[in-house]
Order: structure tokens, then C-alpha cells, then sequence
């Protein structure tokens, strides 16, 4: 029920927020402790991952992943990453607990930042698609910890007061990203490419609906498209994690997706954000970086793998909440409306964990100290 909670806890201070930005400073640092806490002491049963990955920092056996102390094939970035926590302890909570905070701090800076309500784009997280990003999130630390090194270099990229350093620490943080974990191979051209190229409201209309109609009516396409790009990858070694997924029965390429169940309200949610934004939001990175992420795991929502390698894409595009809603309480009531779909989903998976638990391991949750 701690999900369930939260979310009610983050719209209540949401709600502060919008009537009065005079506690903003204190709703802001109260939701981002609880939101933080959510991920740095939850337990090592909790995220389908957390376990193998607590048994490899420590070292003791063999995991999934080898053992940090033994010779693996586990990305060198995030063996670097471990040997300098290991320096602090090897204790599991302090894993959990540190590498939670490096993943998410960057994208607490940026929400900080540029997000008009800090506590919706938590909310945001919290309820994705089924709670998606919270599965991501949990299980997924190895390709959190590459995101974090991302979103912490487009930061200082987009910081007014740029130096020399501030450029090489850029170059040295996308680096640490690349070093960390393969995705970032595909989602770093994305992101730059993003950055300098502009993006129309009608081009981004005609993506998450062509999205939509491919996916709805042309699936055989994508089957095709991805095929021939995991024939194309294959040969690569650095790819090995990505390719080896075509033919899982969980993540492998299925050849049908439900409208309701898999796009239908991140599609609601892109469209709305997409109207309600004006010609200058539209062409902010985290404006676009959620229309192509959006789109491209809509097409891909016959690939389980698909949302979580446009992970970073969706994290970013969370950042970012338009202008209108803070004056038009109409337009904030439309955004509630695929919020509310996703939440529907939500109680029903806290009230049937073990269906779910066996998927992601998300629920039940429990703490570290339980």
C-alpha cells in the first residue's frame, strides 16, 4: 500500500502547491525526500534485479552478474561505480541506499529546475504506465546509474553560465554513461540529435498518432523493422544484452499489442501535453525527448524490452510540465484523465501482488530494515 499512499501524499502537496507557491520550498523538499525514500530503503527482495545485483557488490558468491571481486563481463563503468562505493561499505543497504541516490538526484536537479510542479513529475513516475518506471527504477540499476550520468551531463549542458569546464565535465559524464551501460549507445544519439533539431506541434501530433496507427493496424512492420535492427546488432559484442532478448518470452518481440492495456495512456498523455504547450515548450529537449520517447516505445510496445530502452527518453521528458497548466485548471484537469487510467491499473496490481510480483518483483514492497 506504500505506493498508494505516496500518491496520494505527492497530489496533496501538489494541491499546496497549485493554490498557494508559498510553501513551495517546503512541499518541494518533503516530496522529493519521500520519493527518494521510496527507492534508497526499500528492500533487497524488492525490484526483479536488486537481489543479484546486492550478491555481485558484495562479493561473497556468484551472481547473474559474476562477482564484483572475479573477472565478469559487467559494463567497466559500473564496476568502477562499485569499487568506490565498496571504499564507504559492502553492506547491501548502503547498495541500495547510494546507488538509489546516484540515479535519481539528477533527475531531482532537473525537475528542481525546470518542472512547474516538482511533485506532479513525481507523481508522474510513480503512476507511469502501470507503474513502469517504477519497476525500471528498482530493477534496472545498472542502466539507472548510466541515465543519472546523462542527465547530470545535459544539466550542465543547459546551465546558463557554461565554462570550459563545464564542457569537459560534460564530455567526462557522457563518457561514464557510455562506459555504464549499452543502452546509452542508443539513446545518446537520440538525445543530441534532440537537442539541435527542431519539432513542430503538427509533427508532433502526426508522431504519437502514427505511432498509435502503426502499431494498432500495422504491427507486421515493426516485426520487421525490429528483426532486421537485431540482425544488424548482433554482430556487436557491446550490444549482447539488447540482442539476446529478441527471443525471450517475457521482453522478445510478441507481435501484438492491446490499445488499452499497453499505449493508450501515455499516448492520452503526450497528446494533451502537446496541445496545452506553446511553440517555444515544444521545442524544449525534455518537450521532445517525451514525444519521440513516447512514440517510439508506443511502436515498440510489441517488444517488451521497448519501455525500457527509451528509459531515459521518458525520464527526461517527466522533467518538463507546461506553462498552461498553472493558470487553466481545465487543462490540468484534462492531464488528470490518463493519470487516472494509470492509477486505476495501479490498485489493482497493490491488490493482487502476487499476479504482479512475479513479473517484477515490485510488490509486495518492503524496506530494508523489515
Amino acid at each position: 500500500m506504500i505506493y498508494i499512499a505516496l500518491i496520494f501524499i505527492l497530489f496533496l502537496l501538489f494541491c499546496l502547491d497549485y493554490n498557494s507557491s508559498k510553501n513551495m520550498k517546503f512541499t518541494f523538499w518533503l516530496g522529493t525526500f519521500l520519493f527518494l525514500a521510496l527507492f534508497a530503503f526499500r528492500g533487497d527482495n524488492v525490484g526483479g534485479d536488486t537481489m543479484q545485483y546486492c550478491v555481485y557488490f558484495e562479493g561473497k558468491t556468484s551472481s547473474t552478474y559474476g562477482s564484483l571481486k572475479l573477472n565478469d563481463d559487467i559494463e567497466i563503468g559500473f564496476r568502477w561505480v562499485c569499487m568506490a562505493l565498496q571504499k564507504i561499505s559492502m553492506s547491501r543497504f548502503w547498495f541500495i541506499f547510494s546507488t538509489s541516490l546516484l540515479s535519481l538526484i539528477p533527475f531531482v536537479l532537473l525537475v528542481k529546475k525546470y518542472s512547474l510542479y516538482p511533485n506532479l513529475s513525481y507523481l508522474y513516475i510513480i503512476c507511469s504506465n502501470w507503474a513502469i518506471m517504477v519497476v525500471c527504477i528498482e530493477t534496472h540499476i545498472r542502466q539507472n546509474i548510466a541515465t543519472a550520468f546523462l542527465m547530470m551531463a545535459l544539466y550542465i549542458f543547459l546551465y546558463e553560465n557554461k565554462t570550459k569546464k563545464s564542457y569537459i565535465s560534460c564530455v567526462l559524464l557522457l563518457i561514464a554513461a557510455v562506459m555504464s551501460h549499452t543502452s546509452i549507445y542508443l539513446i545518446l544519439p537520440l538525445v543530441l540529435l534532440l537537442l539541435f533539431v527542431p519539432l513542430t506541434k503538427k509533427v508532433s501530433y502526426c508522431l504519437i498518432i502514427g505511432s498509435c496507427l502503426i502499431t494498432l493496424f500495422f504491427t507486421d512492420v515493426f516485426s520487421y523493422l525490429f528483426t532486421g535492427l537485431m540482425f544488424w546488432l548482433s554482430p556487436y559484442e557491446a550490444f549482447d544484452s539488447l540482442t539476446r532478448y529478441m527471443d525471450s518470452d517475457k521482453y522478445g518481440l510478441s507481435g501484438k499489442a492491446g490499445l488499452l492495456t499497453d499505449f493508450a495512456p501515455i499516448a492520452i498523455w503526450a497528446l494533451i501535453n502537446i496541445y496545452y504547450s506553446n511553440k517555444n515548450e515544444i521545442n524544449n529537449v525534455f518537450m521532445k525527448c517525451m514525444v519521440v520517447g513516447t512514440s517510439l516505445t508506443i511502436m515498440g510496445s510489441s517488444f517488451g524490452l521497448s519501455f525500457r530502452m527509451m528509459y531515459a527518453l521518458l525520464m527526461l521528458g517527466y522533467c518538463y510540465i507546461p506553462i498552461a497548466y498553472k493558470n487553466n485548471s481545465k487543462s490540468l484537469f484534462v492531464n488528470f484523465i490518463p493519470l487516472l487510467m494509470m492509477f486505476y491499473r495501479l490498485i489493482g496490481a497493490v491488490m493482487n501482488p502476487v499476479e504482479y510480483s512475479a513479473e517484477s518483483h515490485w510488490l509486495p514492497y518492503m524496506f530494508i530494515f523489515e
